[in-house]
């Protein structure tokens, strides 16, 4: 018993220097257990991301800072930028690089306990090729800048994650080609597709011209938006010679793809494009506000949804009841009723009629079927019923 205690006490001891970081030596960089520190690392990016969809802010803050000096995401992040990356073998401006598991412990310490005075340093600019002949620009921050921005990007990202458009893919977790390509399958497949078309779109130089100060605005109180204000501001070194850095973030940059979706945040809602809350198709997008009959008018005059101004419409199928009872009164009153008295029950009686039938129209197209051929029946019975009563009307209020 005493020895099964023991060895539960090293296990847990073992386990505490993993998370809250060793007490008086570096880390045995070999013997590290991977699987508990990115399960320590995930719990806590859960955290932020369900107070971040929760709206509370100040437990978001209090978490990310929690992050920041998290010594599991440390070791991450160290790991990430020296074993993972394709990149971990390029140096920065300093010609550094971190490939010894000593030099990855001294460098996880270092940005735990020892980087609070850093000052970032410019970017080195290379080239790579691209398919069409042209070279895209890249920047290399210099090794500890990169681990910094990975420790970073672990406190911020899952803030954003949970504030990001749903039909967004591009450079975010768990997300790729394939569920962009099936959102656009979804969407333009079938005979009554969603959309009939699609914009194709590049942002030119999109790296190089993403604006700081709103970059920074929408950062608001995070922890690291000071450093990550002095990587934006580092400049860029290209043979030999520094140029400084008003706009734009370094294409290369462990932290960028974060930056230009957030600086992108935002532009599902400048276009119109709303999502469903509730019910079965949650998440599903809202049909657009249509522009023909009774949506139009009620879309135009009312700023709703196509959805909103189906059931508004409905409304306007009131009408149709005082219409009736306009037309009962005409045809009741017609033989004693002077003409100049029977033409305003005529015209209210046509107006009732349109204006009914016009939304009744609209429901049915609404919620039409996907078999186009009952969509045409429904058509032209609400027009045949529609001539029938302007006819109806007519003929009693004038006795013709």
């Amino acid at each position: 018993m005493t020895i099964r205690m023991t060895a539960a006490v090293q296990t847990a001891d073992a386990r505490v220097a993993v998370v809250n970081g060793p007490r008086d030596m570096l880390v045995d960089w070999p013997s590290i257990n991977w699987r508990h520190v990115g399960d320590d690392v995930r719990r806590l990016r859960q955290r932020i991301f369900t107070a971040s969809k929760a709206g509370d802010l100040a437990k978001v803050r209090n978490l990310q800072k929690l992050m920041l000096r998290s010594h599991a995401n440390a070791l991450l992040s160290v790991r990430r930028v020296t074993q993972i990356n394709a990149g971990r073998k390029t140096a920065g401006i300093d010609g550094e690089v971190v490939v010894l598991p000593e030099e990855q412990a001294e460098l996880a310490d270092w940005m735990q306990n020892r980087a609070e005075p850093w000052t970032p340093k410019p970017v080195k600019r290379v080239y790579i090729s691209k398919a069409n002949g042209r070279r895209r620009p890249l920047g290399i921050p210099v090794i500890a800048d990169r681990g910094l921005q990975a420790l970073t990007l672990n406190a911020l990202e899952p803030e954003w994650e949970a504030r990001f458009e749903p039909r967004s893919y591009g450079f975010r977790s768990g997300r790729g080609c394939q569920d962009a390509i099936q959102a656009i399958f979804n969407s333009v497949s079938g005979k009554n597709a969603k959309r009939l078309w699609v914009l194709d779109a590049d942002l030119a130089g999109a790296f190089d011209h993403l604006d700081h100060d709103h970059l920074l605005t929408s950062l608001g109180t995070f922890p690291g938006r000071g450093l990550i204000a002095q990587w934006l501001k580092a400049g860029v070194v290209e043979k030999g010679r520094l140029t400084p850095t008003g706009e734009g973030s370094p294409q290369g940059g462990v932290i960028s793809p974060l930056m230009m979706n957030v600086a992108l945040h935002g532009m599902e809602t400048a276009a119109g494009v709303r999502y469903r809350t509730t019910g079965l198709n949650a998440g599903a997008t809202i049909p657009g506000v249509s522009r023909s009959g009774i949506t139009m008018v009620t879309g135009l005059f009312m700023d709703l949804d196509r959805e909103s101004a189906a059931r508004y419409s409905f409304l306007l199928s009131v009408p149709v009841v005082g219409g009736a009872a306009l037309y009962k009164l005409a045809q009741l009153a017609k033989d004693g009723m002077p003409p100049h008295m029977a033409q305003p029950f005529l015209v209210g009686t046509i107006a009732a009629a349109v204006s009914g039938l016009a939304a009744i129209w609209f429901v049915l197209s609404y919620l039409r079927t996907h078999t186009f051929t009952i969509f045409i029946v429904y058509r032209l019975v609400v027009a045949t019923a529609l001539l029938i009563v302007i006819a109806t009307g007519f003929r009693h209020a004038t006795g013709i």
